[in-house]
C-alpha cells in the first residue's frame, strides 16, 4: 500500500543524474552543428534547402520531450515547431540536418535519461 504523497508531475531523481552526461554531448552536438551551418552560409548559400517534417516521438514523460524538443531548437539549424503527444514537427535548415535527427540518436539519448 502506497501513501501516494507524489503525483505523477515528479520527476525521478535519476533523471538529473545522468543530465551532465548529456549535456556534454550536447554542447558538442551544438558545437559541430554550428561550424556546419557556417560553413553553409559564408561556402556554399545554395546547398540551403529548408524542410519541414513530423517526427515520432518515443519519450513518455513531459519533461523528456520538453528536453528532446529544446536540444533541437539550441542546436544550429534546427528548430522544433510543435509537439504532440506522439509527434514532434521540426525545421531544418539543410536535408543533411534532418537526417540527423532521423536517425535517432538525440531521441535516444534522451530517451535514456528517463531509464
Amino acid at each position: 500500500m502506497r501513501l501516494k504523497i507524489v503525483d505523477g508531475e515528479a520527476q525521478p531523481l535519476s533523471i538529473y543524474l545522468r543530465l551532465p552526461l548529456y549535456w556534454l554531448w550536447l554542447v558538442r552536438e551544438i558545437v559541430t552543428s554550428n561550424i556546419t551551418v557556417v560553413k553553409h552560409i559564408w561556402l556554399s548559400p545554395k546547398a540551403i534547402s529548408p524542410v519541414v517534417a513530423t517526427l515520432p516521438l518515443c519519450q513518455r514523460s513531459d519533461l523528456a520531450r520538453v528536453i528532446y524538443a529544446n536540444s533541437i531548437t539550441i542546436t544550429p539549424g534546427t528548430v522544433t515547431l510543435d509537439v504532440d503527444k506522439d509527434t514532434i514537427t521540426v525545421h531544418a535548415l539543410t536535408r543533411a540536418g534532418l537526417e540527423s535527427l532521423q536517425t535517432g540518436e538525440m531521441s535516444q539519448r534522451v530517451s535514456a535519461l528517463e531509464k
